[in-house]
């Protein structure tokens, strides 16, 4: 349990920058475009979890099934219904 002064000497720390640029990330509306191009069958591979979770949800959320497996660094989604 972290008390309160704990808590102050960490609000301390705390820096403010300004003028740090938003870093980009993908938009939902872009992953949702890759699933309804791929084909029954087509599949996807990536060492970023992230992004093949992404994969993922958008297949379900398209209404298409899909499947993953772990394939040496990374993980394949396939398309299969």
């Amino acid at each position: 349990m972290t008390t309160n002064s704990e808590r102050a000497a960490k609000i301390q720390e705390i820096t403010i920058e300004k003028n740090v640029p938003l870093s980009e990330r993908l938009q939902r509306n872009t992953l949702v475009d890759v699933a309804k191009k791929m084909e029954v069958g087509d599949s996807v591979f990536s060492t970023d979890t992230r992004l093949i979770n992404g994969i993922m949800t958008a297949l379900n959320k398209s209404g298409f099934k899909a499947s993953t497996r772990q394939e040496g660094e990374g993980r394949r989604v396939w398309r299969v219904s």
